[in-house]
């Protein structure tokens, strides 16, 4: 038996099945343009050599693994390019893994360890990346011109050992032509963000800690992944086919795939597939083991069954650790379009667990909260006054600003508990007036750019990422930095779409910093995710797109939402009256409003700073309805 020593390139396709579902030729002819156009001359001008292609991936052998990992970062980049424009149902992007190690010839295939902890690789990469293993970063890491992050020791079906895992980072200094320049995919977008999020934040607290000096500092190349802070892991399984017709065996396929795309959108949580440990028609392997492979918390699995003329699809969450399950749902629809059946789904149970009121959050507050105090990591604090956090009540605020103290005096340089404890002050902050609201702000903005003096030393995770842009969108609004507000604002909605909760507190800053309009859809997509509203706060919605509607100037639209919400009269209603041309309208909801909001002045409705045009047209509403302030 011949052996040697080889780089192997695994890539596949992400949601192939919900491409081919939903056009099956077109997908087929995009996909061999991208092979005939990109990957066959890219790998050949690499010295690499295709040895098995799949209909929705390939492997290639490499003699150099540094020609290897440069051959994929200019696939992904030139994958990028091409989707550039394109509609979601027109990309076609990939996940690729690289191992370096011994393979088996067999003729002109290739087989052996070697190139399974590859494909291994490839399940654990992010659309868009590629995952490394410890062998490759140790023989490229001084001959590219961009950096690694590691992911952590990841345990794989099939692999006896625990194999170290880390992604390719592109390093923004880097002149070479494999440096920042690259726009490929999600991996190197987040990390363009990073760099531009830094200065955006620094200079919003330019007062506290010299930007000019910080600004001028090189960027650090180290980097944290969100297993280090603790991050939970979620392997999603292949939805079981109940139905007894083997076409069905696609749409469990396709569920899972678009279901694991979906919650990757969610930086709360870390996200595998487990498609390739266990195959869509086989027995249910057991849920501890599948989760210990993948160290794991939980476990996402479901079947696809026929009920009279429909389908219904049921998911369970389970606590993969003790096999318990946590949640269960079951979705039912009569469309016999596989497609249209696979995106409801995915997209009814995304919307379900994903989110910072999502099935998976409750979920983990459960584990959080029993750990002992030894074992618990800096997730753990994070979740923990989470679970006070948001009751958002003055009693119970205090308490998880104790909680995230808690932890970073065990994690001192923990830029996430920082941005938690500036969020209890941005609560406080509306609570109060005057100098105790100054003083709330002044902590936001001095916590914020800690939190960015920290992150001078590595690299943000995902999750770091997405809540720094969001406590920075705040920072801004406080320090009257009404661009970069909204440039903050537009970032933390990119890297978690789905959450209607997130996007749903940055309605007012978007509003009120000029950008009603789009505040408008903002809203109106949470409410779309989250009819009902948060458990805790559930007009909290609609309320947003009432203010954002007015400031919009669609002063109807603003009548309608508060009518419809029914609770009492508003101040708000009254100012719309006022540009409907109905002033005594406008009187008495101002009057009724007053009775029951005895001190209200128009100023308690606009805390942070507004752009001027706004700010004037309210205060010269409200003073055309009856009010005096000034």
């Amino acid at each position: 038996m011949e052996r040697r020593l080889a780089a192997i390139l695994a890539a596949d396709v992400v949601g192939y099945s919900r491409l081919i579902e939903a056009d099956e030729t077109a997908t087929f002819e995009r996909l061999r343009a991208h092979r005939k156009g990109l990957f066959e001359p890219e790998i050949e001008k690499h010295h690499g050599r295709i040895f098995k292609l799949m209909g929705d991936g390939i492997l290639a052998e490499f003699a150099s693994v540094v020609d290897a990992v440069e051959c994929a970062v200019v696939l992904q980049r030139g994958m990028a390019e091409r989707n550039d424009g394109l509609a979601d149902v027109q990309r076609i992007d990939m996940r690729m893994g690289i191992n370096l190690g011994d393979v088996i010839l067999e003729g002109e295939d290739r087989h052996g360890e070697g190139v399974v902890i590859a494909a291994r690789l490839q399940q654990l990469a992010e659309p868009g990346g590629i995952a490394l293993s410890r062998t490759v970063v140790e023989n490229v890491k001084h001959k590219l011109a961009f950096g690694f992050e590691s992911l952590g020791e990841h345990r794989v079906k099939n692999i006896a050992e625990p194999i170290s895992v880390y992604r390719v980072a592109v390093d923004a200094s880097a002149s070479s032509p494999m440096g920042s320049k690259r726009h490929w995919a999600k991996l190197a977008l987040q990390w363009r963000k990073v760099a531009t999020a830094l200065c955006v934040v620094l200079a919003a607290a330019a007062g506290w800690y010299g930007y000019e000096k910080l600004r001028s500092e090189p960027a650090a190349v180290a980097s944290t992944p969100d297993s280090a802070i603790g991050v939970p892991i979620i392997v999603v399984l292949p939805f079981q086919n109940l139905t007894g017709d083997p076409a069905h065996d696609k749409l469990g396929i396709g569920i899972t795939e678009d279901l694991r795309d979906l919650l990757w959108n969610f930086p709360e949580f870390q996200v595998v597939s487990g498609i390739s440990s266990v195959g869509p028609t086989s027995d249910p392997a057991d849920i501890r083991d599948i989760a210990s492979g993948f160290a794991a918390q939980f476990v996402i699995e479901g079947t696809v069954r026929r009920s009279g003329d429909g389908t219904v699809i049921t998911a369970q969450l389970i606590d993969g650790t003790a096999d318990t399950h946590l949640w269960s749902t079951r979705f039912e629809q009569a469309s016999s379009d596989p497609a249209v059946l696979e995106k409801a789904a995915a997209d009814t149970l995304s919307n379900s667990l994903g989110g910072m009121t999502g099935k998976m959050r409750e979920a983990y507050e459960r584990i959080a909260w029993s750990k002992p105090e030894a074992e618990l990591t800096e997730y753990d604090y994070y979740v923990r006054g989470h679970t006070h956090h948001m009751r958002f009540t003055n009693e119970e605020m205090p308490q998880a600003r104790e909680i995230y103290a808690a932890g970073l005096k065990r994690f001192p340089d923990s830029p996430l508990l920082r941005i938690k404890i500036a969020f209890t002050h941005l609560y406080d902050s509306y609570q109060v007036s005057g100098q105790e609201r100054a003083a709330n702000v002044a902590e936001i903005q001095k916590l914020v750019a800690e939190s960015a003096r920290f992150f001078k030393a590595r690299r943000r995770s995902r999750f770091e990422e997405y809540y720094f842009r969001w406590a920075s969108t705040f920072a801004d609004q406080t320090g009257g930095d009404f661009a970069t507000c909204i440039i903050d604002a537009k970032a933390t909605v990119k890297l978690t779409p789905y959450d209607a909760w997130v996007r749903g507190t940055l309605v007012p800053p978007m509003a009120e910093c000029g950008n009603p309009d789009e505040a408008v859809a903002w809203a109106k997509e949470s409410i779309r995710r989250e009819p009902d509203g948060p458990s805790f706060w559930p007009e909290y919605y609609y309320n947003g797109l009432a203010w954002a509607s007015y400031l919009a100037g669609h002063y109807n639209d603003c009548v309608e939402v508060i009518q419809g919400m029914g609770h009492g009269p508003s101040q708000i209603l009254a100012a719309c009256y006022v540009r409907l041309g109905q002033p005594q309208q406008a009187r008495d909801a101002l009057a009724a409003f007053l009775k029951e909001r005895r001190g209200w002045v128009a100023s308690d409705e606009i805390p942070f700073p507004i752009a001027d045009d706004l700010r004037r047209r309210w205060f010269d509403d409200i003073r055309a309805a009856g009010d005096s302030d000034k």
